[in-house]
């Protein structure tokens, strides 16, 4: 008479199966939340993008009037693009606020340096800026 003591097992027992699910449901919730951290990015880029075109747009706008245009005056006569001789102006596509600062003869006599500021909320109360400047020149012709 033959006793088998020890039988082959084939299959899982229910604690293994609960530790591979365990690891399995905080795999999923990794990848869940780098999606939801991906959103988040792409959404400010979105934003950033709008902010950077409507900066764009506005400096187009301000080299095609005249030297002596009133969107050209420097009133406080100085730089200083906290304080800025025009605007804030709304940006459409975003809660962003655009506004310019224009000094007269810099770098050189008969030109003007303007500063392009957007200023965008960010977190926690943040003000997100940035400033493009340019140079216009006057036509002497």
């Amino acid at each position: 008479m033959s006793c088998h003591i020890f039988q082959k097992r084939h299959g899982l027992t229910l604690v293994e199966v609960m530790i591979a699910l365990t690891v399995f449901s905080i795999g999923i919730l990794a990848v869940a939340s780098m999606q939801i951290a991906g959103m988040q990015a792409v959404s400010s880029a979105q934003k950033g993008m709008y902010d950077s075109v409507a900066a764009g747009k506005q400096i187009e706008e301000i080299l095609l009037h005249s030297f002596d245009d009133a969107m050209l005056v420097d009133p406080d006569g100085g730089y200083s693009p906290d304080s800025p001789d025009h605007g804030p102006f709304t940006v459409p596509a975003s809660r962003s606020t655009i506004e310019w600062e224009v000094e007269d003869d810099f770098p050189a006599p008969g030109t003007k340096r303007i500063g392009v500021t957007v200023r965008s909320p960010g977190k926690g109360g943040t003000i997100r800026t940035f400033t493009y400047e340019y140079v216009k020149a006057k036509d002497f012709r």
